[in-house]
C-alpha cells in the first residue's frame, strides 16, 4: 500500500520490520523475505529498482485497501464502500515491528476517515436529492461501522427524522448512549 504510488526504499521496509536488528543483520532478513515472497507468489509481483526499492506489481497483485483508494479517487465512492470489510488488517500483529505497527494503525484512521467522508458524502448527495430514506440507510451504513461518531450518530438522527422515522432517530440516540455508557463506564 505505501509503494501504491511507485517504489519502496528496502531500509524503510526494514525500519518497518527490523528496527531492532543491526543494519546488516535487518537488511539480510529483507533480503530472505524478499527471496520468499517471490517463491510463493511467482515472477514478476516483486520487482525490484536498483538495490534500493522494491514494488509491488499491481497488476499481478489485487488489493482491497488499494482498489477502495481508486474507487475513491476515480469518484466512485459506492464501489469504495462495497470494498469496505473492517479495520485494515484486523486481527493481525507482527511481533517486535513497532514501526509496523505504527503504518497500520496509521493506514486504518486513513482508510476509516476516508470511508467514513464517502459515506457522508454519499448520504449528503441522497439528502439533497429528497430520497432520504436512502439518506438513512448510508447514514445507518457509516454509524454501524464507526459507532461512537457522535456526530455521525447526529446526522443519522436528522437523515431517519427526515425520512419520517422518528422512533428509529430515538432508537439510534439509546444506542449511541448504551455504547458510550459501555465504553467509558
Amino acid at each position: 500500500m505505501s509503494g501504491r504510488n511507485g517504489f519502496g526504499r528496502r531500509d524503510q521496509a526494514v525500519a518497518l520490520f527490523w528496527p531492532e536488528h543491526y543494519a546488516e543483520h535487518a537488511r539480510a532478513a529483507l533480503t530472505r523475505a524478499i527471496y520468499y515472497l517471490r517463491q510463493s507468489l511467482g515472477d514478476g509481483v516483486l520487482v525490484s529498482r536498483g538495490s534500493d526499492e522494491i514494488h509491488l506489481a499491481a497488476d499481478m497483485l489485487w488489493c482491497d485497501a488499494v482498489a477502495l483508494d481508486a474507487a475513491i479517487d476515480e469518484g466512485r465512492p459506492e464501489d469504495a464502500l462495497a470494498l469496505y470489510r473492517g479495520e485494515l488488517l484486523e486481527g493481525f500483529f507482527v511481533s517486535n515491528a513497532p514501526g509496523f505497527e505504527r503504518w497500520v494503525d496509521g493506514e486504518r484512521r486513513r482508510l476509516g476517515d476516508t470511508v467514513c467522508r464517502a459515506t457522508w458524502s454519499i448520504a449528503e448527495d441522497a439528502e439533497r436529492s429528497g430520497d432520504h430514506t436512502l439518506a438513512a440507510r448510508w447514514s445507518r451504513w457509516a454509524v454501524d461501522r464507526f459507532p461512537l461518531d457522535e456526530a455521525g450518530v447526529q446526522r443519522l438522527m436528522t437523515a431517519l427524522d427526515h425520512a419520517g422515522a422518528r422512533a428509529g432517530a430515538v432508537l439510534a440516540y439509546e444506542q449511541f448512549a448504551e455504547r458510550v455508557a459501555g465504553e467509558l463506564e
